[in-house]
């Protein structure tokens, strides 16, 4: 078994291989893993003066971008009206000037900007180009790290390996060939010290997501309603599974705006806790849980 952990979007990548590889073949597979997230970062992190969505912050026009920017565009939009358009890539700038900034000050700003609708700020023009209507600060937090996870995980399966997990800071995705399970433990949204249950994985992605993590000043967490500039509380944790990790993550972000049965467009399996810590469920939900409540 091979492990390599290292660090990006902010958070840390680790990738555990149990293929029959040499160390050189293995560093190869990791020096191009790492390469691809570096870029990723370069290219739409917000907290970068130079990536392409800082860049595009300031601008109107059509622009060339990557053919993975239009495909994560299109997913927000597919998920815009079923959550009365909270979730948005046009939330940069408000969680910017909440203090969720590029020197993580977390200091609020006196005027707090509000996101735009989806529709008003740009449009797709093929797969290479966008044309944005009004300068907007970009951020792909509700989705972009479970791209990511799947971009390494084709990384992987395009080299040959069989058997691997990608865990991005808890996003994951697994295969093996044959099928050897491994079992996943779901934090308590409240003490990181607990579990609420376990998830046996024998292929697919496990996405979560909980109010106890990026958190500043008065009630902030990395979730903000684009239309009141605050943070939602019905919901304290959600976990998705699904075929990729990129649906994995966008809908367990999407939870905690909208109720699962909105979200008819994607493929997926759901826990929710919310504020009270009552549980529901959808029944493909591969999980065993400890207790019908959670204490």
């Amino acid at each position: 078994m091979f492990t390599h952990t290292f660090p990006g979007l902010g958070s840390y990548f680790t990738i555990t291989l149990w293929d029959s590889l040499t160390p050189e073949v293995y560093a190869e597979d990791m020096r191009a893993v790492e390469a691809y997230v570096q870029d990723f970062e370069r290219t739409y992190s917000r907290f970068i003066s130079t990536s392409l969505v800082t860049t595009l912050s300031t601008q109107t026009g059509t622009f060339t971008v990557p053919r993975e920017c239009t495909a994560m565009l299109r997913l927000y939009q597919a998920v815009s009206a079923p959550t009365q358009g909270k979730i948005t890539p046009a939330i940069g700038a408000t969680l910017s000037d909440l203090g969720y900034d590029a020197t993580y000050s977390f200091t609020e700003r006196t005027v707090i900007r509000k996101a735009p609708p989806i529709e008003e700020i740009l449009t797709i023009v093929d797969d290479t180009h966008i044309t944005l209507h009004t300068p907007i600060l970009l951020d792909f937090g509700a989705l972009g790290k479970g791209y990511v996870v799947d971009h390494i995980f084709e990384q992987l399966r395009a080299a040959g390996r069989l058997r691997f997990l990608v865990n991005g800071s808890g996003d994951i995705r697994y295969t093996s060939a044959p099928a050897v399970p491994i079992v996943c433990g779901l934090e308590h949204p409240l003490d990181t010290s607990l579990a609420i249950g376990t998830l046996s994985l024998t292929e697919g992605a496990l996405c979560a997501s909980a109010t106890n993590r990026r958190t500043w000043g008065v009630g902030k967490h990395h979730y903000v309603d684009p239309a009141t500039g605050t943070s939602p509380t019905a919901v304290c944790a959600t976990w998705v599974y699904a075929a990729n990790a990129t649906v994995a993550d966008l809908i367990a972000s999407a939870l905690f705006f909208t109720a699962p049965e909105q979200l008819t467009a994607f493929s997926f399996e759901y826990l929710i806790i919310n504020k009270h810590l009552q549980q529901k469920r959808s029944a493909g939900f591969p999980a065993e849980l400890f207790s019908d409540t959670i204490e």
